[in-house]
């Protein structure tokens, strides 16, 4: 919603997509709660959420 009132105000909204913090797991200990992926399933993730940011731009 924010990149939409972004580009609504005539700003250029950019988002980033990241993955690092599964290559390594969580910095605040919490191993349960994210674990820590191979590349393979980072990159599926990505281009899903590339997929979902490709119907608006």
């Amino acid at each position: 919603m924010l990149l939409h009132w972004l580009d609504y105000y005539g700003h250029t909204s950019i988002a980033l997509l990241g993955g690092g913090t599964t290559l390594v797991g969580d910095p605040s200990g919490k191993d349960t709660s994210r674990k820590i992926l191979d590349k393979k399933d980072i990159d599926s993730n990505t281009n899903k959420i590339k997929k979902n940011f490709s119907e608006f731009y």
